[in-house]
């Protein structure tokens, strides 16, 4: 994936919204890496499948912790949908058809096996998107200001202790992915846990604790955008799909949605 195009500017490229990838640098962004064991995953996997979990990229054997610190119901899902597109000649992505489903519907499908609440955050079509079933919001700062604008208006949102963010245009999302997030969550007790696909960080992959929103607020008051500094200042833990690296692939062009979709 290409850098951040702007990347001496704070006002974000709108195509960015979803695309945004920076590599792994310990030294400047100190966060903890812990690369999770299949071992690990598997045994979450099998101790929460009751919850409605289903095994998403490898399959062991291995007991579980009883007792998770963090269950589902503390968790919403925030579909991020509120790019403009430009890259798609202003199409809303979200509604983009995949195999003859709209990507939104797509990953609310997967989702709703993983037995967590859902919202979809969009700046346009508010109808269409509101009958998948699941509440819209809105970005509270105006003219398309990033992903961080999006966690910032579910933070407000939601009544759960956690999100766990992703684009609405990578439909390959895998079927542990919450469950992946909660093993992280369990092994580092951090309020930021970001996806790592085993040679990049995956930023609009995350779990965020929702009490960091006066400090998101703040950050983007100061005029930064930059996903990757805010996260920065928490201390943040990579979660492993290094296993699942496709699950990563997004639509930014229609020949990006030809590809994928000739691959699935």
């Amino acid at each position: 994936m290409p850098d951040h195009p702007n990347e001496n500017s704070t006002q974000p490229d709108a195509d960015w919204y979803t695309a945004a990838r920076f590599p792994v640098q310990q030294d400047e962004y100190h966060f903890t890496q812990h690369a999770f064991s299949d071992r690990e995953i598997s045994g979450l996997r099998r101790g929460i499948h009751n919850r409605g979990f289903h095994a998403g990229c490898n399959e062991l054997d291995t007991p579980v912790h009883s007792a998770m610190s963090i269950g589902t119901r503390d968790i919403t899902a925030v579909i991020l949908a509120g790019g403009q597109g430009r890259r798609m000649g202003g199409q809303d992505k979200g509604l983009i058809e995949f195999n003859g489903q709209p990507l939104v519907s797509i990953l609310i499908d997967i989702l709703e096996q993983q037995s967590v609440d859902i919202i979809i955050n969009a700046n346009r079509n508010h109808d269409r998107y509101r009958s998948f079933g699941y509440p819209v919001i809105s970005d509270q700062l105006e003219d398309y200001q990033g992903p961080l604008a999006g966690f910032a208006s579910a933070m407000a949102s939601v009544a759960s202790d956690y999100i766990v963010t992703l684009p609405c245009d990578s439909p390959l999302l895998v079927n542990d992915y919450v469950a992946r997030f909660m093993l992280s969550h369990e092994q580092h007790n951090a309020p930021v846990h970001v996806a790592f696909d085993g040679e990049r960080l995956q930023p609009v992959h995350a779990l965020i604790k929702v009490d960091l929103r006066p400090s998101l607020l703040e950050f983007l008051d100061s005029g930064d955008r930059k996903i990757d500094r805010w996260y920065a200042l928490h201390g943040f833990v990579q979660t492993d799909f290094s296993d699942c690296a496709d699950m990563f692939r997004n639509i930014n062009t229609p020949a990006d949605q030809q590809q994928l979709q000739a691959r699935h």
